[in-house]
């Protein structure tokens, strides 16, 4: 196999990486790029820059999902201030045209003055969350703490 057949099946397994349909991952191609033959570090090589470029695929989709979140914040407030601005305008009374009509439907909501003063059995908590940070400092200065340890690891990184 020459390094061009390699170099392009290496690039169609990345292209096969992810169902463009269900956008799951092709667990098959990491199969396929053991089974593919290839100097080791070559293979691993490539793979550092499928990575590489997946990272900044995801970047960019990350960006792009911000902007559109962004637009999309401004065009629900955009709407809010038309909505409020009808509600004004009309005054409870009713509107029918071809494009749209305006009605009103009355809601209850529950309003309180100072949380301090509301029944206990009224109020909600969130659950508990371990504190890691603190937990972390206190197991370094040798504290023995039931159930906890820190777990070392051997993280890759790619740059």
């Amino acid at each position: 196999m020459t390094l061009y057949e390699i170099d392009a099946e290496v690039r169609e397994l990345s292209e096969q990486a992810v169902d463009p349909e269900t956008g799951e991952i092709n667990e098959e191609i990491f199969k396929r790029l053991d089974e593919l033959q290839m100097e080791r570090e070559k293979k691993i090589r490539y793979v550092a820059i499928l990575y590489k470029e997946a990272v900044a695929m995801a970047e960019m989709h990350k960006a792009e999902k911000a902007k559109q979140a962004k637009m999309q914040s401004t065009e629900e407030h955009l709407a809010e201030r038309y909505k409020n601005y009808l509600a004004y305008a009309a005054n409870g009374e009713k509107y029918k045209f071809a494009e749209a009509s305006i009605g009103w439907r009355k809601s209850e909501t529950v309003a309180y003055t100072d949380i301090k003063i509301v029944p206990r059995e009224y109020i909600r908590y969130k659950d508990p969350e371990v504190d890691k940070v603190g937990l972390k400092a206190a197991l370094k200065t040798g504290a023995e703490i039931p159930g906890c340890w820190i777990e070392e690891k051997n993280n890759v990184q790619i740059r």
